[in-house]
């Protein structure tokens, strides 16, 4: 009775932590691991809220735990905290670029919602895996994922769910230049927030850029203006507001506003800048286009600060991702070299069992070849035996007809003489004959 009533405090006390700040979630989960008189399930349970807390934070320590998690789950026969353990792996793989592992991750993840029946969970990870698609720009594939999601999401209304497929389906088509597509679903994602008293200023900023790719200079500025309000009303003021103030100064320097243009680009390096992002692709990119529009308006000194700072960022950026690439080609290099030793120790093993099943098949061969031979031989033996016994029958039947045919033989043979010396000879009836003739002339 002791120990239910710990594991039911136990589980109690999990499910009280989501009215916890992240920080005393943690501290509180690590609290419960420590204790040795938790049940393997809630000790598999905490294991694995544990990684989903510090998943972003601590992606090692995140990983280790998840894996802990997952193998007492299996043990345990918790199928849901299984499924949301290697969900957890796909999106610590996602978050370092292992794109390849964290789909493998989520695969396996949907596995075990499958044998649950839950849908939802089903299609928020197929959901995940389309936004990976995405970024491996296999656009296509990312379609697919979403469109087999979405139908779930909106029978079941959830709200983020539709919004996150339908914005993710429209950047697919964006990238697709298939921009009128894109429109549609970005217009529906609109539709969706509209319902539901909810915002998302991005949405006008991609539906501003397909008007743009369009050509169509007049929507594609209503939108980027909508997008750019929207997030000051919100007081959002993320990497995203800059990064679409940076977009609509793009579009106000190709229409001519050259000043206006200026005073946003500016305002959005200062941005990226505050941020801790001025060693950003995106502020690299704005110190480009805002050096070069200051040559446009002769002020050469300010288009020469600017392009010195677009270099120093591009040599910073391009010596971190020289450095990122040869520790994943290194990372990969190791991979393969591992999946090739066990390659080559399965092709070894393979080997083997083919030669032992060889030998196997080899003496098989010669046992049932020799018990083949013991088979004929018997069978010859058998008629060998029979036809000698039927010879001998056989020479005994002739050799009885034989005497048989003696028998009759002589017996006809002393039947003859008998006959033969009760007769008058040839002679003596010719002559008896001659006689009579001459006695009648």
């Amino acid at each position: 009775m002791k120990n239910k009533n710990i594991l039911f405090s136990s589980i109690l006390f999990l499910i009280n932590l989501q009215f916890y700040p992240q920080s005393k979630v943690v501290d509180s989960l690590r609290l419960v691991l420590r204790s040795e008189k938790n049940a393997d399930s809630t000790k598999a349970k905490t294991l694995i809220a544990l990684a989903w807390e510090i998943k972003y934070d601590n992606v090692k320590e995140a990983q280790k735990i998840a894996a802990e998690g997952i193998e007492l789950s299996k043990k345990t026969n918790r199928l849901k905290d299984v499924a949301v353990g290697l969900k957890i792996l796909g999106i610590i793989n996602d978050e370092t670029f292992h794109y390849k592992e964290s789909i493998d991750y989520y695969l396996k993840a949907i596995s075990y919602f499958e044998k649950l029946r839950d849908t939802i969970s089903i299609s928020r990870v197929e959901c995940n895996i389309g936004m990976l698609y995405r970024k491996m720009d296999q656009n296509r594939e990312a379609i697919r994922f979403f469109k087999k999601c979405t139908p779930v999401f909106e029978k079941a209304n959830f709200v983020m769910g539709i919004n996150l497929s339908n914005q993710n389906m429209g950047i697919a088509y964006f990238n697709l230049k298939n921009y009128d597509s894109a429109l549609v679903f970005f217009f529906k994602s609109v539709a969706v927030l509209k319902a539901n008293n909810m915002s998302d200023p991005s949405i006008f900023g991609n539906i501003g850029n397909c008007y743009s790719m369009k050509k169509d200079l007049v929507k594609a500025r209503k939108y980027l203006e909508t997008c750019c309000k929207d997030f000051v009303a919100t007081g959002d003021s993320s990497s995203n507001f800059y990064f679409w103030k940076y977009g609509l100064a793009n579009l106000y320097r190709d229409i001519g506003k050259t000043a206006e243009s200026i005073k946003l680009y500016e305002e959005s390096k200062k941005g990226f800048k505050d941020l801790g992002l001025f060693y950003s692709e995106n502020n690299f990119n704005l110190m480009v286009h805002l050096g070069g529009t200051y040559a446009k308006t002769k002020d050469f000194e300010s288009a020469y600060e600017n392009a010195f700072n677009a270099i120093t960022i591009r040599d910073t950026l391009f010596t971190k991702d020289f450095a990122f690439q040869m520790n994943e080609m290194k990372e990969k290099y190791d991979a393969d070299k591992n999946e090739l030793n066990i390659i080559n120790l399965n092709k070894e093993a393979r080997l083997k069992d083919a030669e032992i099943n060889q030998q196997r098949l080899r003496q098989y061969g010669m046992a049932a070849g020799l018990l083949l031979l013991l088979v004929l031989s018997f069978v010859l033996y058998k008629n060998f035996t029979q036809k000698k016994k039927d010879n001998k029958i056989i020479q005994h039947q002739k050799n009885v007809v034989d005497e048989k045919n003696k028998e009759i033989t002589d017996s006809i043979t002393y039947a003859k003489r008998i006959q033969t010396a009760s007769l008058p000879t040839e002679n003596y009836i010719y002559r008896n004959i001659e006689r009579l003739k001459n006695q009648k002339t």
